[in-house]
């Protein structure tokens, strides 16, 4: 499924479109905590990589 996107603005809400319940729900949780645009990043790829 394709419903990640790199835009930073958008990040947290593809994160929960993107039919991965598990990843999304730790993921959503580390971006939430965390201010630091590359964490999210980091976590975009990664998921990417495990689609």
């Amino acid at each position: 499924q394709k419903g990640i996107s790199k835009e930073e603005g958008k990040s947290k809400e593809n994160y929960y479109t993107t039919g991965l319940p598990e990843k999304v729900e730790k993921t959503a949780k580390i971006i939430l905590n965390s201010d630091s645009f590359k964490i999210q990043k980091v976590k975009l790829e990664e998921l990417e990589q495990d689609i």
